[in-house]
């Protein structure tokens, strides 16, 4: 017998302009069928509504948490759809605003989410990793973990994403902020992914402009903007998926690195 699965859809996300209403709406309701080698593939749809969804992760409990670009983090609960409150200030507009999201694998016991948002100062504006505990439908402890220090005026190419490594450090992609050669220039921030320690009091980091120019330990560079971020374990690996605007193509690479004394 086939197995069947069942595939979460949010159709706001292939069309940001579509969201007609402030907040989103939960609904089951089954849009199609796919037939694969694998089995049956059941289109469902869970929640409409929403404005420029960018990311989503489920709890251990089964709730979804999504994050929409404009700056608010949404719990979807079964059937109640809440606003999560506490979130930091959030630079929206442009590609930037409130990004990826990723929940601890210890979340039952330390509460503990991490997320990416973009941040105004000096200059404009940059990609800003942080974390916080999860308190029903409020965040608190809210502490930066990581700034891009040079800010653009620029509105795409923030990132971002966040992936966990085996050993709790942190792996975070920043975009070029619509300028090539940053990505290409290791005394900056902009186009690489950064690895960071999350888990001490004061998060100590492996991958910054805190160690000066060039960059002694980065993991990789030349990226122009994160769409993914993928962990493979054994050998450890990661992957990225890139996007670049000529005639809209999309390349996906994979880097092996090894870890040693817990660098990369």
């Amino acid at each position: 017998m086939k197995k069947v699965f069942s595939i979460l859809i949010f159709l706001a996300a292939l069309n940001t302009l579509s969201a007609q209403s402030s907040m989103p709406t939960n609904e089951d309701t089954i849009i199609g069928h796919v037939e694969t080698s694998a089995g049956s593939i059941i289109l469902r749809r869970i929640v409409s509504g929403l404005q420029n969804p960018w990311a989503f992760e489920f709890l251990p409990s089964g709730e979804i948490l999504i994050t929409q670009r404009e700056g608010t983090l949404v719990l979807i609960d079964g059937e109640q759809i809440s606003t999560v409150t506490g979130l930091p200030p959030i630079s929206a507009g442009g590609q930037g605003g409130l990004l990826d999201i990723l929940v601890d694998p210890d979340f039952e016991k330390n509460r503990t989410v991490y997320f990416t948002y973009a941040t105004a100062g000096s200059g404009g504006r940059g990609t800003t990793a942080a974390r916080a505990q999860l308190d029903g439908y409020r965040l608190s402890d809210v502490r930066v973990l990581w700034e891009m220090k040079r800010k653009t005026g620029t509105g795409h190419h923030f990132g971002s994403r966040i992936r966990m490594l085996t050993d709790s450090t942190l792996l975070i992609s920043t975009g070029d902020r619509g300028d090539m050669k940053r990505a290409q220039d290791m005394a900056d921030a902009a186009g690489k992914t950064h690895r960071i320690n999350a888990t001490e009091p004061f998060p100590w980091i492996i991958h910054s402009e805190q160690f000066g120019a060039p960059f002694p330990r980065s993991t990789q560079r030349g990226t122009e903007t994160f769409r993914g971020l993928l962990f493979i374990l054994l050998p450890v690996r990661f992957g990225r998926v890139n996007t670049a605007h000529r005639a809209a193509m999309k390349s996906i690479s994979l880097k092996a690195v090894k870890t040693t004394a817990g660098r990369l």
